[in-house]
């Protein structure tokens, strides 16, 4: 995620947290998108509509900025890549992110190491907020299966010399016949 404290502005839904309307304790958040923008966000995830986009977050203080774990849960209409025929995928993504106000937002490259157990690094805050909305966003973008395919939906595949496949002259017949006309004559 390269900028999730940034809102899409493509999309006209933002639901910014600061730093000070968290308390101490913590403070739990769900956001509904509103059917406003359910097309705008199918456009800009590239599928043919998303029905439902649905976020559970609880957002607490950590170091200077703010953790946002929990769930984002969604519904998308996408074509399959079989048959072609539109297809439902039901989406559910953990989120679990640290936002820093003291990461600019131009800050260079953050070094990452090759463990795939060390956590994500800190993600930017723009100004002292992070818009989850744009984290819902992300994140069920994050979940959309790029090759969805209807469930029992194969490729047909013919193998050389499949039984089911008429005989069909071989195209090199011709040469193979001026070949021997050739060597005859």
């Amino acid at each position: 995620m390269s900028k999730a404290g940034k809102p899409h502005h493509a999309i006209d839904w933002t639901a910014p947290i600061t730093l000070e309307e968290v308390p101490e304790a913590g403070r739990h958040v769900e956001l509904v998108a509103p059917e406003t923008v359910l097309p705008a966000i199918a456009t800009l995830a590239a599928v043919n509509a998303v029905d439902r986009l649905v976020a559970h977050f609880d957002v607490s203080h950590r170091g200077d900025g703010l953790r946002v774990a929990g769930r984002v849960e969604g519904k998308v209409v996408q074509t399959c890549v079989v048959s072609l025929e539109p297809l439902v995928n039901e989406i559910s993504e953990e989120v679990d992110l640290t936002f820093s106000p003291s990461l600019r937002d131009d800050a260079e490259e953050i070094e990452v190491s090759g463990d795939p157990d060390e956590r994500d690094p800190r993600e930017p805050m723009i100004g002292r907020a992070v818009d989850l909305a744009a984290v819902a966003v992300e994140f069920l973008m994050l979940g959309i299966d790029p090759y969805p395919r209807k469930s029992g939906a194969e490729f047909e595949t013919r193998t050389a010399g499949d039984p089911s496949e008429p005989d069909r002259p071989n195209p090199f017949a011709v040469l193979e016949a001026l070949k021997r006309g050739q060597s005859q004559g």
